[in-house]
């Protein structure tokens, strides 16, 4: 058995900023029982069975995404260009321009959503 997931009941609290409309924060609070530490915690395999408790400790830090930028979107539209010149190489002037002309399009709607 390679993966083991640990289960933790608890609640999440997430922090919004209305004026901005975007998440400022989130914490993982866990409630007090029988497990490691007083946490009601099970540990499962990636079957969903029940299986002996790891002693090595997880953390509950829950990572925040970074906000997306439209740098990134352009820089990411860039790179799948590169790549499907590479990819489509010999493929044909004409199919590769409208395979590129494709991902522009597409970016464009991202960066049109993004403001």
């Amino acid at each position: 058995m390679a993966i083991v997931k640990k289960i933790t009941t608890g609640f999440v609290t997430q922090t919004f900023d209305t004026d901005t409309k975007k998440f400022t924060g989130q914490s993982f609070v866990a409630i007090a029982g029988r497990g490691p530490g007083g946490v009601q915690v099970v540990f499962e395999d990636d079957l969903g069975d029940l299986v002996s408790p790891i002693t090595e400790c997880l953390s509950f830090d829950m990572k925040q995404p970074g906000e997306i930028t439209r740098q990134d979107v352009e820089e990411q539209r860039e790179q799948c260009q590169e790549d499907l010149m590479c990819v489509l190489d010999g493929a044909g002037d004409r199919v590769l321009e409208l395979v590129c002309q494709v991902i522009v399009d597409r970016f464009n709607i991202l960066l049109t959503k993004l403001g």
